[in-house]
């Protein structure tokens, strides 16, 4: 079904003769390839109408301007001839009987629209990977007739599953640890959808995927694989480069060392063991020394903690024995009041004891005194003894450091340095390289045990039997998408083209889905798809951007491909409203928001679905006008009836 007006089958006819047409961009229908339909430049301002569509159309869209139609029986004419002057500017009040339609402000779209029959775009065979054992089947787990969805173990090859996910990224290698592409984030998002990967997908076949795809394989029934046999082989052979590595390094410095020193080897380790040697007499000389010196120390600081003791004792009594003697002295008591003979002799008896008591302890005193002396002595000697032991040490550490720097001097070893620097980087590089093959070595994905399905659900459509060399189609499903077959007139063949994007509609089954032109007849009555075709018509042929779920098998479906469209929003009205002015003008009566109708010249452009694109000249319009499109003609014979003028 071609689109209507602006030059399309069932459209009005271009009238041609008016002296503006030219003048407005509106006139001006580009082909796919940006010149105007005329041949002719296209003009300076940016054109209006845009094509649709991804190829350069071979056809050319008629030109847009679209033919004035007349209005209602002459009403909007009867109208203009109120006064007897077709030029008449002034505003006049509009009968109230006529039909109006707003001005609508957007894009206009111009498409072929037809209804074909609907049919299947082929099916998929689930297969192993190629090359290699192709191995036994042993579980088929759908039937004909049964839905494939998504986490389905499809079949079972040599015990191993076939898990299906949804994608239409081919899957063509092993994934496993590290892997990135668009493959992993399909893997990722199935994973995801079917609740054993959170997050968002990385693109990296990373840890989490790896925990995924086990929690997977376990609730199915499996074990996923780990490391390949290539892993294992791959880690040991990078492990034997680091040892070696390592032993290159360690040569390196051991030559460094000799030639730095100057010495044997042995003889270096020899003076190297001196050194540590007398280090260790040295501490354990002062070791010993401070153990020594304990006890003596010990025993002197009780004999002066004793002697102290002592000494404080003999200065009491020898306070006590003066003030005593002192008031025996005086014969008188602390408050001056005379002794009596009893108090005198009880206080020469008190004299006598300190005296004897003093001179005992002034004896003792000095045997303390002695004590300390002794002792003092002895710590001197325990001192003095291991002061010389630490001494002796501390010379040997000395000479040993001395010895030992002595074989330090410096001879030429940039050589020994620059093959030392050499093998510090091989072994840097060789324990990078297995550390990033660690990380890389995990379970793994086989490419036989994984399936990308796009459009899912799908029907089974056969399977293989259990037993069965896997070196066939295991199981086969509906491929999803479809195609749908039409035929279109010679006017309509001339607007389409290989490649031009489609839709395809279904209000009934709520489908709106995008599509394709795959295959055009070049020639009237010439079948493509061995089905006959009236010999006026072309054979045209529209397949789905991929799967179209819950979609039947065959039936009636409706194409639309757009050819054509305004670059932006522009002035549309219905078809109905465009009147025959006198001369060569094309007008619209429109109404205001005032209720004052005026009469309007205007360009037409393109006209698609009964509307068409209008460009005020010499006037403005906006979104509050109405335009009239016919009259009422119940309210008109109404109004009469009443007497109405």
């Amino acid at each position: 079904m071609a689109p209507t007006g602006g030059g399309f089958p069932g459209g009005p006819t271009p009238d041609t003769s008016r002296e503006d047409a030219s003048s407005s961009s509106l006139d001006v229908v580009e082909r796919p390839d940006g010149r105007a339909l005329d041949g002719a430049a296209a003009p300076a301002a940016e054109p209006v109408i845009d094509p649709v569509g991804r190829r350069r159309r071979r056809a050319v869209l008629v030109g847009a301007v679209v033919t004035i139609v007349a209005l209602a029986a002459g009403t909007v004419a009867a109208i203009e001839l109120q006064s007897g002057d077709t030029s008449r500017t002034e505003p006049v009040l509009l009968d109230p009987s006529l039909s109006t339609a707003p001005v609508e402000l957007r894009r206009l779209t111009a498409q072929v629209v037809v209804v074909g029959d609907l049919s299947a775009a082929g099916d998929t065979a689930v297969t192993t990977a190629p090359g290699g054992d192709p191995g036994v089947i042993t579980g088929i787990f759908a039937a004909a007739g049964d839905q494939v969805s998504e986490g389905l173990v499809l079949a079972e090859v040599d015990g191993r599953p076939m898990f299906v996910i949804e994608g239409a990224t081919p899957v063509f290698r092993d994934l496993g640890p590290g892997d990135e592409g668009p493959d992993v984030v399909q893997l990722q998002e199935a994973l995801v959808r079917l609740g054993v990967l959170t997050g968002e997908p990385s693109g990296v076949f990373d840890a989490g995927t790896q925990a995924a795809m086990a929690e997977l394989y376990e609730a199915a029934g499996y074990q996923s694989l780990g490391p390949s046999d290539d892993d294992a082989v791959a880690l040991a052979d990078a492990q034997a480069v680091v040892d070696a590595a390592q032993r290159e390094l360690n040569e390196a410095e051991v030559a460094l060392a000799e030639a730095a020193e100057g010495l044997p080897r042995s003889a270096v380790l020899q003076l190297d063991a001196d050194v540590a040697a007398a280090q260790a007499a040295v501490s354990a000389a002062r070791s010993d020394a401070a153990e020594a010196l304990a006890g003596p120390q010990a025993a002197l600081e009780e004999a002066e903690r004793v002697r102290d003791e002592i000494a404080a004792t003999v200065t009491t009594l020898e306070r006590r024995l003066a003030a005593a003697q002192d008031q025996l002295d005086d014969g008188t008591d602390a408050d001056g009041n005379p002794l009596s003979q009893q108090e005198l002799a009880d206080l020469a008896d008190e004299v006598a004891e300190l005296g004897t008591e003093l001179a005992g302890q002034r004896e003792v005193a000095g045997v303390s005194r002695a004590v300390v002396a002794d002792r003092a002595a002895t710590v001197a000697d325990v001192r003095r003894r291991t002061d010389d032991v630490i001494r002796a040490a501390e010379a040997r550490l000395d000479a040993a450091r001395t010895a030992r720097a002595a074989v330090g001097s410096t001879p030429d070893t940039d050589a020994q340095e620059a093959a030392v620097a050499d093998a510090e980087a091989v072994l840097a590089r060789a324990e990078e390289a297995l550390a990033a093959l660690e990380r890389s070595v995990g379970p793994r994905w086989p490419a036989d045990e994984l399936v990308a399905l796009d459009g899912l659900p799908r029907t089974v459509r056969s399977t293989a039997v259990a037993g069965e060399t896997a070196d066939q189609a295991i199981v086969v499903v509906a491929n999803g998408g479809v195609e749908v077959r039409a035929t279109v007139s010679p006017e309509d063949r001339e607007l389409l083209e290989v490649g031009l994007s489609a839709r395809l509609v279904d209000p009934q089954l709520g489908l709106d889905a995008p599509a394709e032109v795959v295959r055009l007849a070049e020639s009237a009555g010439t079948s493509m798809t061995g089905r006959p075709v009236d010999a006026d018509r072309f054979e045209v042929v529209v397949a789905s951007d991929g799967a179209v779920p819950d979609v039947p098998p065959s039936g009636r479906i409706r194409i639309e491909v757009p050819v054509a469209e305004t670059r932006g929003e522009v002035f549309v009205v219905p078809v109905a409203a465009l009147a025959s002015g006198l001369g060569d003008t094309t007008r619209i009566t429109v109404i205001g928001a005032d209720g004052i109708s005026r009469s309007v010249r205007v360009v037409a452009g393109l006209s698609a679905d009964g509307f068409v694109t209008v460009e005020p000249v010499g006037d403005e319009l906006t979104t509050t006008d109405r335009v009239v499109v016919g009259a009422d003609r119940a309210a008109s014979s109404t109004d009469a009836d009443r007497g109405t003028p």
